[in-house]
């Protein structure tokens, strides 16, 4: 479930990049000033989608760890070398 609202949340702050890529009002003194500020918005917003793929990752990778260790715990994990894996493979 989390992992929906965290593409819906990406999916919003992308929507919000688009907006905010619109010609500045007639009111501004100088037209380089009000393109700078919409740069620095369009800045802020690729920031802030890119700290939120982050936190999703490391809740995906946590979730997974989890899961890993609850394996590990019911026996359902093997351990050995690379060549063991190898020949598991092979046999099956």
């Amino acid at each position: 479930m989390r992992v929906i609202l965290d593409v819906a949340s990406i999916v919003f702050c992308i929507f919000f990049f688009f907006l905010m890529i619109r010609r500045p009002p007639r009111s501004t003194q100088s037209r380089s000033s009000a393109a700078s500020d919409v740069y620095k918005r369009q800045e802020y917003a690729i920031e802030l989608i890119q700290k939120q793929l982050i936190e999703a990752k490391r809740e995906r990778i946590v979730r997974r760890s989890k899961e890993v260790e609850t394996n590990l715990r019911k026996g359902k994990v093997k351990r050995g070398t690379m060549e063991d894996l190898l020949k598991d493979l092979e046999n099956d």
